[in-house]
C-alpha cells in the first residue's frame, strides 16, 4: 500500500476509476489517504492520488465510497482551487495560502451546492450536502474519480 502522493502529470490522474466491489476491506486504503492528505495540509484526497484506482474520496474527515452526486443546484460559482497532485497549488510547499503566487491556483465553474450519496468505511449507507468551499472540494474530489484534473480546467 502506497502512502506516496501521485504528482502531475501521472497517467494515472487521467484515468478513470473502478468502483469499490460492496462489502470490501477499504481500511488500509483510507488510512494512507488521510495519512498523505494530513501530511500535504489537504482538504480532501481522492484515492488515485494515491495511485488506487477505486473510487474512494475524502472531504475533511469525511470518508465517502463510490460516491455519486444526486442533487446539485443550477447556481452555478467561480472558486479558486489547488490540488496536491498539483505541487505548485499545495499548501504545504507555499507554507501558507496568502503566499501563493497569480497562477498557482485555477479558477474552476462549480456547482453552488451539491448532494451526494456514498458509503462510509463501513458500508453504511450517506447522504451528505455541500455547500461554499466544501461543495466545491466534493466536487474537485469526484472528479478525480473520472481522470478530470485541474490540468483540464486550465485549458478551459
Amino acid at each position: 500500500m502506497s502512502s506516496e502522493l501521485v504528482l502531475w502529470p501521472d497517467p494515472r490522474l487521467k484515468e478513470a476509476c473502478e468502483e469499490v466491489p460492496k462489502g470490501m476491506d477499504c481500511n488500509e486504503i483510507i488510512d494512507a489517504m488521510l495519512r498523505v492528505k494530513e501530511e500535504h495540509r489537504g482538504l480532501g484526497i481522492a484515492a488515485p492520488q494515491i495511485g488506487e484506482m477505486l473510487r474512494i474520496i475524502i472531504v475533511e474527515d469525511l470518508i465517502m465510497i463510490n460516491p455519486t452526486i444526486k442533487n446539485a443546484s443550477s447556481q452555478m460559482r467561480w472558486v479558486w482551487e489547488g490540488c496536491l497532485s498539483f505541487p505548485e497549488t499545495c499548501p504545504k510547499y507555499a507554507q501558507d495560502m496568502s503566499k501563493l503566487r497569480d497562477g498557482d491556483t485555477v479558477r474552476v465553474r462549480r456547482h453552488k451546492r451539491v448532494a451526494m450519496r456514498a458509503f462510509d468505511r463501513n458500508w453504511e449507507k450517506l447522504s451528505v450536502k455541500g455547500s461554499d468551499w466544501k461543495g466545491a472540494c466534493m466536487q474537485h474530489e469526484l472528479e478525480h474519480l473520472n481522470g478530470i484534473t485541474l490540468a483540464d480546467h486550465r485549458r478551459r
